[in-house]
């Protein structure tokens, strides 16, 4: 009796690996595709603020344009720093395969989700200081055109 409960056991465990294995695969291509966009919208933040920072290096010779220039740089700057690094280190293959080899193919399945789930989750902090990164460099760039708009108002004096 007890070997068949082992059995139920094991083919119990061996279910709960290989779902574990399916969403930490999942997660990491989510992870992946929302480092993709993140991607986009720095490049989107650069060119938006070399842009600007073009166009307002043309105008007046009030300190405010200096000052919406500098938001300007600052948010272009911000978005070539999430462009520099890669997201995700990828699994060194051969000394997991080392390290398995000798695994049953449950303890196998396991040793490999357990390191697919440490590279997620180093992604995932990454993704999220990229995140803050491109969120403080859109701020930069929004109040950069306020105080352009407030020049070209006349209301930040000369």
């Amino acid at each position: 009796m007890s070997s068949s409960g082992d059995r139920k056991a094991v083919a119990r465990r061996r279910v709960l690996i290989e779902a574990l294995d399916r969403e930490v695969d999942l997660r990491r291509t989510f992870v992946a595709a929302k480092a993709e966009s993140m991607t986009t919208k720095a490049s989107i933040l650069v060119a938006s603020a070399s842009l600007v920072t073009a166009l307002q290096s043309i105008g007046g010779h009030s300190p405010w344009v200096g000052v919406a220039i500098a938001l300007a740089a600052v948010a272009a700057v911000l978005g070539i720093v999430v462009l520099l690094p890669r997201i995700g280190a990828e699994l060194d293959l051969a000394a997991t395969e080392e390290n398995l080899w000798h695994e049953t193919d449950m303890e196998a399945v396991r040793g490999l989700t357990l390191a697919k789930k440490g590279l997620l989750e180093k992604d995932e902090r990454a993704l999220w200081w990229r995140a803050i990164l491109i969120a403080v460099g859109f701020t930069a760039l929004a109040l950069s055109l306020i105080a352009a708009a407030l020049i070209l108002l006349h209301v930040l004096p000369d």
